[in-house]
């Protein structure tokens, strides 16, 4: 019997060992869909229903995005949209923002093509945070600077990531070290992104132009400004010219 225990106990340990000896919490994906603004979620699937009670305790809308809004604020980016959705029956938790600022998201103008060349800073994922009960001990622990640590230009390409339908370039990342959580990340370009180029944590890409674009950069409208101007200035002599003959008739 003590031998039977005893290989059970080592059989448990090993596969605890195998395992990392790190219970998962949850399944995190994080996705990023850039452009002129980046449109961040955070999806927490299949949580732990210990931390899923503690979740629907201490973690609000309000309490959620303030705490990750701080975490960024070292960047100078405006967070906007804050939202969050709890679903008690999937013990799953989906958070979204918007990022938008110089810091993280500019573009040139390319003067052949007239098309927008955007350059997006990834970099601002890597933040550590957690949310902590009524006693102050943490329930949640995000460490996305371990787990996403690695990067940009070392992650895998995907050139057929699905998004509403369409395809798009994606670059994704799926942390396989030891953690409480399942964690991956995708940075989603917008459809018809042309020139993708990464350097480190900084991507950079083009985008066709659109109508506006192509008016701002046009000559054309320069043209037809100068052409109403001296349209108008002639026209302006000729009415003055037609007033001093009109006055100099009547004179005689």
């Amino acid at each position: 019997m003590d031998r039977v225990i005893r290989f059970l106990f080592i059989c448990a340990l090993s596969a605890l060992l195998i395992t990392g000896g790190v219970p998962t919490y949850a399944s995190i994906t994080v996705t990023a869909v850039l452009g002129e603004r980046i449109q961040a979620v955070f999806n927490f699937e299949n949580i732990n229903s210990t931390v899923w009670n503690k979740i629907q305790q201490y973690i609000n809308e309000n309490t959620f995005h303030t705490t990750i809004k701080n975490k960024l604020s070292e960047w100078n980016v405006t967070y906007s949209d804050p939202k969050l959705e709890l679903n008690n029956s999937a013990r799953s938790m989906r958070a979204s923002f918007s990022l938008s600022g110089l810091d993280i998201v500019s573009f040139t103008y390319n003067k052949t093509t007239a098309g927008k060349i955007y350059q997006v800073e990834t970099s601002w994922r890597k933040f550590y945070t957690d949310f902590k009960d009524g006693q102050g001990v943490p329930f949640l622990i995000l460490d996305f600077a371990k787990y996403f640590d690695e990067p940009l230009s070392k992650w895998k390409r995907d050139e057929n990531y699905m998004l509403n339908g369409r395809k798009h370039v994606a670059y994704y990342y799926n942390y396989a070290g030891p953690s409480s959580f399942d964690t991956s990340c995708y940075f989603i370009l917008p459809e018809g992104a042309t020139n993708v180029k990464v350097e480190g944590d900084t991507i950079t890409f083009e985008l066709p132009p659109t109508l506006e674009d192509a008016l701002i950069n046009s000559p054309f409208p320069i043209l037809g400004a100068l052409i109403v101007t001296v349209a108008i200035a002639s026209l302006y002599r000729k009415v003055a010219t037609l007033k001093s003959k009109t006055k100099e008739s009547k004179e005689k």
